[in-house]
């Protein structure tokens, strides 16, 4: 998964995906060997086309990140690409970013 934002630099990811019906999960992890760190999908969704879900991270310093994606599947079911909405903390401003989404 790709990120293209001009307001922070986020890492490639790599992600296991599946469908449940109409729920995704799956986890993602930096794309590299040496990458130990993880995330859980949360509130994965689909819906025909249409994609969405959230992950919640705790930084350091202890402030929650939210990752919102919506987005809408190729025909094929082989790709994906859509906005990323990042806030962090309560009340904090929301940036967003494009992302896309290739199966290997």
């Amino acid at each position: 998964m790709t990120f293209k934002a001009d307001w922070t630099s986020l890492p490639d990811l790599a992600c296991a995906l599946s469908q449940k019906n109409q729920r995704l999960e799956g986890t993602c992890r930096g794309d590299g060997a040496s990458s130990n760190d993880k995330v859980d999908l949360g509130e994965g969704r689909i819906d025909g086309n249409q994609v969405s879900w959230t992950w919640k991270i705790v930084v350091p310093d202890g402030v929650m990140w939210t990752f919102a994606f919506t987005g809408t599947l190729d025909a094929n079911g082989n790709a994906m690409k859509g906005i990323v909405k990042l806030s962090a903390g309560s009340g904090a401003k929301v940036n967003e970013a494009a992302f896309t989404a290739i199966r290997q």
